[in-house]
């Protein structure tokens, strides 16, 4: 009796280590790199949707400024990321070769969400932001391209490039793909500015990428993909007073018309003109890029400044903490 339940034991013990095993096996085709967490992305807690971002250049200074209508997520962290962290994107096509970088330059970035990224900037000046952007819509799958998965999108800017030259030669050998639980899909616009006061807006419309290169002073606003905002610059059609395309034209106007030095505090009072009838923001980013600095400027007058040359990163380690302590 003790031999057939011993033998019994020992089978149901080998039917289990075979389940245990097929289920690994299914596991690492499934996730070769690993399970990786996705994040979630909950559209009804963005503050993203009436934001501007202004850049201005002169002879001295390269400075821009984003503003947010509404208070940043209780979960917004600035991170410190230093040169050498290893970075992997997952490859939605091909599953077991997950694209893999090395971080080249130190950066500063914000997280919001449990991981969206929506700003930063490297030791360089060159800052990459998220700004909202409707109708966006990502491409198909294929296979020629770099696939790119969208939590990692202003990550992949700040960890390879100095300049806007230098990642305008890689925006289109890649691919952007949503890796993300969302009903909403990928609704962003991704903004770069540099230190030679060069911009990009980099848009996925209709699943094509469009890119467009302003040069200074340039201006972009949540909402309306930027070839909208220019039609509606030269031919106009009567939009609100209040909507993202007048913000825009007026905007634009004035930075045409400045003919004064720049600094932080000349360039953000442009957004608080009252001539450009902008509603009172929440809080602002402004970006020295040839100082390489950030400074977060809150309406309950909290001001925190990173002067990236300053930080003391720590080698092979992101160290992360609250944006407002």
């Amino acid at each position: 009796m003790i031999s057939v339940n011993n033998y019994l034991l020992s089978f149901i013990f080998a039917i289990m280590i075979r389940i245990y095993t097929a289920i690994i096996i299914v596991l690492f085709f499934a996730f070769p790199g690993g399970i990786v967490a996705q994040v979630s992305l909950d559209y009804d807690k963005l503050f993203m949707d009436a934001g501007t971002d202004i850049i201005m250049k002169d002879n001295i200074s390269v400075i821009s400024v984003r503003s947010w209508y509404s208070t940043p997520p209780d979960d917004a962290r600035i991170v410190f990321c230093p040169a050498g962290i290893e970075r992997s994107s997952p490859n939605d096509v091909k599953k077991r070769c997950p694209f893999e970088w090395t971080v080249k330059y130190d950066n500063i970035y914000v997280e919001v969400l449990n991981g969206i990224v929506i700003e930063g900037m490297n030791k360089h000046g060159l800052s990459a932001s998220l700004m909202f952007l409707k109708n966006s819509r990502l491409p198909k799958k294929e296979k020629t391209l770099i696939p790119i998965a969208a939590s990692l999108w202003t990550r992949f800017y700040l960890d390879h490039f100095k300049c806007i030259d230098t990642a305008m030669l890689a925006v289109w050998d890649i691919r952007l793909f949503d890796d993300l639980n969302s009903k909403c899909g990928w609704p962003f616009r991704l903004v770069l500015h540099d230190s030679t006061g060069a911009t990009a807006f980099i848009e996925y419309i209709d699943g094509k990428l469009r890119v467009y290169d302003p040069g200074p002073p340039a201006v972009i606003t949540d909402g309306p993909d930027y070839a909208s905002l220019l039609i509606e610059k030269y031919i106009p059609t009567g939009v609100s007073p209040e909507s993202p395309a007048a913000r825009f034209i007026r905007l634009e106007d004035t930075l045409m018309k400045y003919r004064y030095p720049i600094n932080i505090v000349s360039v953000l009072e442009i957004l608080e003109y009252p001539g450009t009838n902008t509603p009172k923001a929440s809080w602002f980013l402004a970006r020295d890029h040839r100082e390489a600095t950030l400074q977060f400027l809150s309406e309950d007058k909290r001001d925190i400044r990173y002067k990236l040359d300053e930080v003391n990163f720590t080698p092979g380690k992101e160290i992360r903490q609250k944006l407002f302590p």
